[in-house]
């Protein structure tokens, strides 16, 4: 698949989506190409100014948006399938997907794995966690 037709299925699958924390931010999509090699995490560790470098599997991160509250309005559960689709959606594009958590307060988060051509494919979010 084409870089421009995996944004556009990524970006598509994010639409309306917030990453919840003590901020509500995007997902914006992310993308290497495959000269990176492994995944540039001392890069973006770098780039964010923290050494402090947590990975995640990609269900445990999504874990609370993942579920409804018992009695949950329906927009909240419609919100909790859209998430549960957006997962489905980068299992099916792309391969060993992971997150990658860079900072302590202010978390980068990038949601990542390999695309069919090696490059680097996904989201890359804000989270603030005091």
């Amino acid at each position: 698949m084409e870089r421009e037709e995996l944004e556009n299925e990524l970006t598509k699958a994010a639409d309306g989506l917030w990453m919840m924390s003590e901020t509500d931010a995007p997902f914006e999509f992310y993308y290497a190409d495959s000269s990176a090699g492994e995944m540039p995490v001392a890069a973006w560790a770098s780039q964010e100014g923290s050494n402090k470098v947590e990975v995640e599997e990609l269900d445990y991160f999504f874990r609370n948006m993942l579920k409804a509250q018992p009695n949950a309005a329906i927009t909240q559960q419609e919100e909790v399938n859209q998430f549960g689709a957006m997962v489905t959606k980068l299992k099916s594009l792309l391969q060993d997907v992971k997150v990658y958590r860079i900072g302590e307060v202010s978390v980068t988060a990038y949601i990542v794995g390999r695309a069919e051509n090696g490059d680097i494919a996904g989201y890359k979010t804000l989270l603030v966690e005091t």
